[in-house]
């Protein structure tokens, strides 16, 4: 087998993070359209220092709202000028997106057919389904009613996990 290499065309910093991409455009460019979003039926350019502010102030709520670094925030959305600001925000909060999968009816096609395999009818006087398994109430329901106020919802699309 013979080798092929070529040098490098950037190094990679150690100490570097995705949030230093909007960080550095906001610094370098400010006034630079870095995206459109539509507003109202029209779209509006949003400037690489409009959408650092944005970034921040979505950090500051989930740190706010108990987000720590480490933790995993999902967000479900379609694609839309939210889920980038609020990845932007979730990693500037030392946190870790997480994008559970789409829909199954939304998902593309699989490549091969796949068999559904039918089960058999439960026995005589058995229930269809095992009873649910008992978790405790802070697994199934992060938030309370008793406290809304530590909700880490930001927008219709996002939560903390």
């Amino acid at each position: 087998m013979r080798e092929f290499s070529l040098p490098a065309l950037y190094e990679v910093p150690t100490d570097g993070n995705l949030t230093d991409l909007i960080r550095r455009n906001a610094a370098q460019h400010p006034e630079v359209a870095v995206m459109s979003r539509k507003v109202a039926g029209a779209w509006s350019d949003v400037t690489a220092t409009e959408f650092l502010a944005e970034v921040r102030t979505a950090a500051k709520g989930l740190i706010a709202s108990g987000v720590q670094p480490g933790d995993r925030v999902a967000l479900m959305s379609r694609t839309r000028y939210e889920w980038v600001l609020l990845d932007f925000a979730i990693w500037s909060a030392g946190a870790s997106p997480q994008h559970p999968p789409p829909h199954p009816a939304r998902r593309p096609p699989l490549t091969r057919p796949h068999r559904r395999v039918r089960t058999p009818a439960p026995p005589p006087g058995r229930p269809s389904r095992p009873p649910p398994r008992a978790t405790p109430a802070s697994r199934t329901d992060p938030w309370p009613s008793s406290t809304p106020t530590t909700k880490a919802k930001l927008s219709d699309t996002a939560w903390a996990a």
